[in-house]
């Protein structure tokens, strides 16, 4: 098996109302990069996404997710 071990270290969000609106956000960040930037990603990302100018401006959530993939 490649890439095989004993243990993984991915990090995940499980949020089913970002901001109040009803909306669920499942994510799962492997640690391919290592494990200190898949905890970095599972503790930054939604605040990051719900900053956003394009949010700020425009209170939709799936136009961020959009311009940032």
């Amino acid at each position: 098996m490649q890439g095989w071990r004993l243990s993984m270290e991915d990090a995940h969000i499980i949020n089913e109302n970002i901001a109040g609106q009803n909306i669920g956000c499942f994510a799962v960040f492997d640690d391919h990069c290592g494990i200190e930037v898949a905890k970095f990603c599972e503790r930054h990302f939604l605040d990051c996404l719900v900053d956003s100018d394009l949010y700020n401006t425009n209170k939709n959530i799936p136009k961020p997710l959009k311009k940032l993939s």
